[in-house]
């Protein structure tokens, strides 16, 4: 029995226990329980912050959270690139560090194309860059990563419950906060719904911004708890805010994370509040709300352009808004179901295109409607439950809402279900609390049956990690879960790509074209474009050209263009149909370029069919004309590294030495190492009959 709840009782009881007290020396008692600090948890102590000291059971909580979320991913380490790993670190040169210096740090910041650079998710992109510069390629330092950022929420989200649960401490014992606490804590951390943000290396963008936020939360609840006596725990919680907001944008909603804590937690703190503390809190929380926005601004997000990806998406807003209700009570079921099965990189998700298609859309609108209702209703009898459920409602409404994306993503619940396993912790606590006087078989059959879930919850997790190993693994489960759908086909046909493997390749590419889109109405002209690509690799052009005019033509039926192939995002197809085009029809290799030139925006893009249009005229001898194509390719891309070595090869096959030996010499100025300009600029001193310096090249 707790002596903090023993003498609370006592001195509440009535005046004829007084001389009780007398003979048993109350007084003296109580100092020396003080003494031995065995009170300091006791529900009239000064500062309710004291529980959440790293004590020995804070600390075996902790440990044991460590070593069971280690174990549980110990089968990650050497998971591979995957999916959009590929994209945003493998080939982002940009996140490739060598050498530490200011201008190479800022150049991890932000992200782009066609020379139009934007801030991108800064923190996530520097971290990777920082996993690059220390150990290359290595997966398995990227994994510890994101392991250490997935336990140090954990330990975060432990610390931060018990604070909240000490709030209440009339109703929970210490021992008790930190039963909920841990239970609650454990579960969020081995749940296999996380395994998107933790094994799948790119999702450290979510893991990242959760953490930082978890962080934001525990400095807020220190700082309100403290009689806002700490201000430093106020600066460390806005700071933490704009570090999650700059790993990923899905952390503003920070602010209303906090008006909820506010509203249904710390309102009905058991402490006296100071005059002046609500109005401190609400200009907080609205300087809080200021700075997002600002931060946020800093992404430069352009409303016109997000709102214009709709066009390539094989659903509209409005689709998509009846749609989401749906995925939320879909990713519950994932979190209630458990098992492996449920789980995949890719969902074949059916849209919503009205109330009643399919009919669930209304039943889920409602319900979401009635469990926001519900939890506002109770939110005085059972605080800490509609807490939890507001939460994970409120901070889906960044990516399930009316940005263009997928339309299911497990990750997307990392940082909303952050409190979601509190109303199940509180649950057990309450059947243990109940048994522990009435039936002690009952109170360790409770016990036993918390502790199996705990094992089988990581089994389940641990299972699921295998389907990781490879990508090949990875997206063979997702054809066996989800057969009828392309992309699970295409991107199995791309590591088949990548690994050499032609024939695979192209028969895995040719069954993605005979399943359906789910995520991208152009989906399949990518499939196209790689199947032309190998069949140009393989130098059987008229298989190229037939891929690619069949891309074209599939761009035109969903699109309703006719130059829809032209305005394809950075060009590539066009580039390697104009390549096709200089092997099988010459004639119209230059007339596609020119074509494509009308319809390209960004600089990049033009610079590289300028590069491609000088290159064809080089190999037709059409020098002047090549001369003028690389000058155009200068103009748009400053930085191009070959525009020296081309225009040094150009002047030399036209009889211009001198101006040939200038360029390729700058060339080798810049890049010492590359074998084939010494080449040719030997041939360009042998044409100009000076053969010493040749042979000395």
């Amino acid at each position: 029995q707790r002596p903090g709840w023993l003498l609370s009782y006592c001195k509440n009881t009535a005046a004829g226990l007084e001389g009780f007290y007398e003979a048993i020396g109350f007084d003296h008692c109580r100092k020396i329980l003080y003494n031995r600090q065995i009170m300091k948890d006791a529900p009239n102590t000064e500062n309710p912050t004291r529980g959440n000291r790293l004590n020995g059971p804070n600390r075996l909580i902790i440990g044991g959270l460590i070593v069971f979320t280690l174990i549980i991913y110990s089968n990650t380490l050497h998971v591979p690139f995957v999916f959009d790993d590929l994209s945003n670190i493998v080939e982002r040169t940009d996140l490739h560090l060598r050498q530490l210096t200011i201008d190479t740090v800022l150049d991890t910041f932000t992200m782009g194309s066609g020379g139009e650079e934007t801030l991108h998710r800064p923190v996530s992109n520097l971290s990777f860059a920082l996993n690059f510069y220390i150990g290359g390629f290595n997966v398995t330092g990227y994994h510890l990563v994101n392991l250490a950022i997935h336990i140090t929420t954990a330990i975060f989200l432990f610390k931060t419950l018990i604070l909240i649960l000490a709030t209440r401490k009339n109703l929970y014992s210490e021992n008790e906060r930190l039963l909920i606490a841990g239970i609650a804590a454990m579960l969020w951390a081995i749940h296999p719904i996380q395994i998107q943000a933790v094994t799948y290396i790119v999702q450290r963008m979510a893991s990242l911004a959760a953490m930082f936020y978890i962080l934001g939360f525990w400095a807020w609840l220190r700082f309100r708890m403290s009689g806002n006596r700490r201000y430093g725990f106020l600066v460390i919680s806005g700071l933490m805010a704009a570090m999650a907001i700059l790993s990923k944008q899905n952390a503003v909603m920070f602010p209303v994370g906090i008006l909820l804590l506010e509203w249904l937690v710390l309102s009905g703190m058991q402490q006296p509040e100071k005059p002046f503390r609500k109005g401190l809190v609400v200009v907080t929380v609205l300087a809080f709300g200021v700075a997002v926005i600002a931060v946020l601004s800093a992404y430069s997000i352009d409303v016109t352009t997000l709102f214009e990806s709709y066009d390539n998406k094989p659903f509209t807003l409005t689709e998509r808004l009846l749609t989401q209700p749906r995925v939320i009570f879909f990713h519950l079921y994932q979190i209630l179901a458990l098992m492996p099965e449920y789980y995949c990189i890719d969902h074949a998700f059916p849209k919503s295109t009205d109330l009643l298609t399919p009919t669930a859309t209304l039943f889920a609108i409602i319900g979401i409607i009635a469990a926001t209702g519900v939890a506002i209703g109770l939110r005085k009898r059972l605080p800490l439950v509609c807490f939890a459920v507001l939460f994970f409602l409120s901070h889906h409404a960044v990516e399930s809402t009316f940005l263009p994306l997928q339309l299911v993503f497990e990750h997307r619940n990392y940082l909303p279900s952050l409190f979601l396993s509190l109303p199940v912790a509180l649950a057990i606590n309450r059947l243990l609390m109940f048994y522990a006087g009435r039936s002690r078989f009952i109170y360790y059959v409770i016990a036993m049956v918390t502790t199996c879930t705990f094992i089988f919850i990581g089994m389940c997790t641990h299972v699921r990690n295998y389907d990781w190993r490879s990508p090949e693994t990875l997206w063979k489960d997702a054809t066996r879960k989800y057969p009828d759908i392309t992309r699970p086909y295409h991107n199995l046909g791309y590591y088949y790509q990548r690994q050499g493997a032609v024939q695979k390749a192209l028969d895995t590419y040719e069954i993605a074209l005979t399943k359906r889109d789910h995520d991208w109405k152009l989906k399949k002209i990518l499939t196209l474009g790689n199947m032309a690509r190998l069949y140009y690799q393989g130098q059987d052009y008229q298989r190229a050209e037939a891929a690619l005019e069949r891309a074209a033509a599939l761009a035109e039926k969903v699109t309703g263009d006719a130059d829809a192939i032209y305005k394809i995002k950075e060009k590539k197809y066009i580039l390697l149909l104009s390549k096709i085009y200089g092997h099988t029809r010459p004639d119209l290799a230059g007339e596609t370029i020119d074509r494509a030139v009308k319809f390209a925006k960004d600089p990049g893009s033009l610079a590289k069919l300028y590069n491609l249009k000088g290159m064809l005229a080089l190999h037709r001898g059409e020098y002047e004309g090549a001369r003028n194509a690389f000058l155009q390719t200068l103009r748009h891309d400053r930085d191009n590294a070959t525009v020296d070595l081309n225009l040094g090869v150009t002047a030399t096959f036209a009889g211009s030495f001198e101006k040939g030996r200038r360029h390729l010499a700058q060339f080798i100025a810049d890049h010492p190492h590359h074998a084939p300009t010494y080449l040719y600029l030997a041939e360009n001193r042998l044409l100009a009959g000076d053969p010493d310096t040749a042979a000395d090249r």
